[in-house]
């Protein structure tokens, strides 16, 4: 069952850099596919080639620790009408593309705080596994 939108919905609410103006912040441009399928959601995420983003740690832009974000997820589905059953897992393919632009933390700029220079990256993947967490009553 194809979810993508469910997640990029989710991630059109992040506000990240914006290519020099760095007083403006808008909904960085991802490529996202997601799928679910027995109980596991698939989800890959792309940083795309000359698009700015802050970093590329999955935790800062699909933070998936604590309960906030898996009740969001399942508010999502059920827009769909679709409640699927506990605990879900979510396994996220991040790949990097080549060129990709993310702050370079080493260099700050000295007038803004919090802002960066921008630096471009070698293409990268990685992978991340998350399993839900229970309510808490």
């Amino acid at each position: 069952m194809n979810i993508s939108p469910v997640f990029r919905r989710i991630l059109s609410t992040n506000r990240g850099p914006v290519l020099g103006i760095p007083t403006q912040r808008h909904s960085p441009d991802y490529r996202v596919e997601a799928f679910y399928e027995n109980g596991i959601i698939t989800l890959s995420l792309v940083f795309c080639e000359g698009v700015a983003y802050c970093c590329s740690e999955i935790e800062c832009h699909l933070p998936m620790k604590g309960r906030k974000q898996w009740d969001r997820i399942r508010n999502e589905l059920q827009i769909y009408d679709f409640t699927p059953p506990f605990p879900l897992h979510v396994q996220i393919h991040v790949e990097i593309e080549h060129g990709a632009l993310f702050f370079d933390f080493s260099r700050p700029d000295p007038a803004l705080r919090g802002w960066y220079e921008f630096k471009p990256a070698q293409a990268a993947r990685y992978f991340c596994e998350y399993v839900e967490e229970a309510p808490q009553f």
